[in-house]
This record gives structure tokens, sequence and C-alpha cells, in this order.
């Protein structure tokens, strides 16, 4: 899941990055699609048989789109081609056995951009008809963190890991791959780890504690479905406060499953975010519903203490957010902190 921008989202202040502007730099970086880029890390990877359908589809509609060859720990040669969504942040990786015949130049990759071989679900062979979904990816500017953090908070340790020139990757298994790529020769202002930096600073300075408020940037996640008792539940609640880490809990909006599930959207190393489905959990009473319209007055109080030249606190300020289709009201007079709706907090990032 990725935050998408939408027309009622809210311009606090010029001095703020909205959501469309983190889309820019995306659309900026990825133009050409000519060449490999560390923005290219953040990406959904997939297996599909037929890639030659899907060079033809973007020949003929003219997007852009990189070529990859590449050779499995197996010794078998796959082909990646990878496209990004036009002013979002989605880029997607095509995987194949098969090569694609029509792309007019593949490009040879001297690294596993899918690490078959420590795979549990395709060990047995991927089926030639299948579109199977097979990583997440995203940038780290310290793998060593990613590891501590994986490692403390959900008991998991990589599947592989390793070193290449300019930097290192890990990977771990959580539900699918999730793969962390650093890139230490990176320049210029706008850099995968200058985006993780205000994506950090934004999850601290509004998603301090379990009681902080949501970030729009939370869309930005991926999602596991585990079996959980209640103990063990609180058990994660307690290892995250333990670390400082906030997080966000809700109960089902779907009542009909009101006492079966409980969701944690969880801040990872980099801004982006796990959304954990604790299936089984009994739900207290007291837990908030999910609400689409992003709108929650059970945290306005953590604005009060923090002054407005820090980052992100101008976020504070009142903002009524009713949906995208009833638009946006902001209140000129309201001061940071009094008690009222506040909705799609965080939705801009400070430059």
């Amino acid at each position: 899941s990725n935050t998408a921008s939408t027309s009622s989202m809210p311009m606090y202040n010029a001095e703020y990055m909205g959501i469309e502007d983190v889309e820019a730099v995306f659309d900026q970086e990825l133009n050409t699609m000519s060449q490999y880029s560390p923005w290219m890390d953040h990406h959904f990877g997939l297996y599909i048989k037929d890639i030659d359908n899907l060079v033809d589809d973007f020949e003929r509609d003219g997007v852009p789109y990189l070529a990859l060859s590449w050779t499995a720990a197996t010794g078998e040669v796959y082909y990646s081609v990878l496209a990004h969504v036009p002013h979002t942040q989605i880029v997607y990786e095509i995987i194949s056995r098969s090569r694609p015949l029509r792309a007019a130049y593949v490009q040879p990759w001297p690294l596993e951009r899918h690490f078959f071989s420590v795979d549990k679900r395709v060990q047995n062979g991927v089926g030639d008809d299948s579109i199977l979904p097979l990583h997440i990816s995203r940038t780290a500017r310290n793998v060593s963190k990613v590891v501590e953090f994986y490692g403390d908070v959900f008991d998991l340790h990589p599947v592989a890991e390793g070193q290449f020139e300019g930097g290192r990757y890990v990977i771990f298994e959580h539900g699918l791959h999730i793969q962390y790529w650093e890139r230490n020769d990176q320049t210029g202002p706008r850099t995968t780890a200058w985006l993780e930096r205000e994506l950090e600073a934004a999850n601290e300075e509004l998603l301090p504690t379990e009681a902080g408020c949501w970030p729009i940037w939370g869309d930005n996640h991926y999602t596991i479905t585990s079996r959980m008792t209640t103990d063990s539940y609180a058990e994660l609640t307690e290892r995250l406060k333990a670390r400082g880490i906030g997080y966000r809990s809700f109960s089902p909006l779907d009542v009909r499953r009101s006492g079966e599930v409980a969701t944690m959207y969880i801040p990872l190393p980099g801004g982006w975010y796990v959304e954990v489905n604790a299936d089984g959990v009994e739900v207290s009473e007291s837990l908030p519903p999910w609400d689409p319209t992003y709108c929650y007055t059970d945290c306005v109080g953590t604005a009060a203490h923090r002054s407005l030249d820090q980052p992100f606190t101008q976020a504070y300020k009142t903002v009524r957010v009713a949906s995208a289709a009833q638009g946006v009201e902001s209140p000129e007079d309201e001061e940071a902190g009094e008690e009222d709706d506040v909705c799609d907090i965080g939705a801009h990032l400070a430059v």
C-alpha cells in the first residue's frame, strides 16, 4: 500500500513538503528509466511467465521501463522489467525466466534481484501460469539498524545478506521477502537517505508513543497477518514501548470481525510501515476503530508542549478534513493543541 495525493489534502505551510512533492521527486528521478536509480529500490517484485506481452504494452503505450538480466544463486538466468507508475511512489519489478525479446536493450545486472534459493514459497519451482508476489523492496541508509530492529521487534533474522560495490543488502522472510538496500554513492539534495530522514522525523514527531497521531505516511506499508494470542500481542506492544517506538492500533472497521482481529501499524527504519493484523486477539473496547477519513480526536494533546520551530509541529494546527468528497476546512484562528478533529496529520514533510 502507498500514499497517494488527493486535492483535499491540506497544505499546512509552504515550509512543508507534501505527498505530491514526494511523488514529484519519484517522477524526476525515474523519468526515463534509462538506467538504474536507487529510487527503484522502492518497489514491489512479482513473477510472471510471459514478460513479452508486458513489454509490448509498454512499447505501444510509450511507458518508460528498464530491462535487466541477472543470474540467481542456482545458476538460472532471470530477467527483470521495472516500471514506475507516474505521479506516484509505486515501482513494479516484473521477474521472469523468459527473456523480453522485444525490449530494445537488456542491461546486465551483477546481483540477484530476488533470492529464490532462500525463498521457501518457491523452492519447489514457480508454476508456468503463475502470477506470484515475490518481495517488497525498500532503501536503508543503515542496514545494521534494520537487522537490529527486525531482531528486537519481530525476532526475525536475515535469510540473506551481503555486500556489493557501493553498498550492502539484507533480506527477511516476513510473509514475502522484505529487501533492504543500502547505497552509499548517492549525491545531490534529494537522495533516498534524505527521504528516510524526513519520514523518520515525521514519525518521531507525530507518533512518539502508542497514543500519538496517525501520520498519513503510514499508508506506505506492507501487511502481514499473524495468528496471535492476547498475551503475545501485549508482548509485542511492550517490546515497542521499551525501545521507544511509537505505533498505532485499531479495531476492525468491519463489526463482524470485532473481537477477532486487531490491526497495528509499526514504523520501520527508513520511515515506511508494517501493518500487523493480529488474528485471534481479543480487541479492547477502548481501541478506536479504523477511520478511512483519517480523523481522530484522541491524540490532539500531544502537540500542546511542542514549539512551532520544531520539525513537523506546524502540522498540528487544527485542520478538519471530513473526507475527500466533502473538502477541507482550515480555521485560521485555532491554536495547535486545541481539542478538535486532527486529520491527515503528517501529510507534509519539512523541506
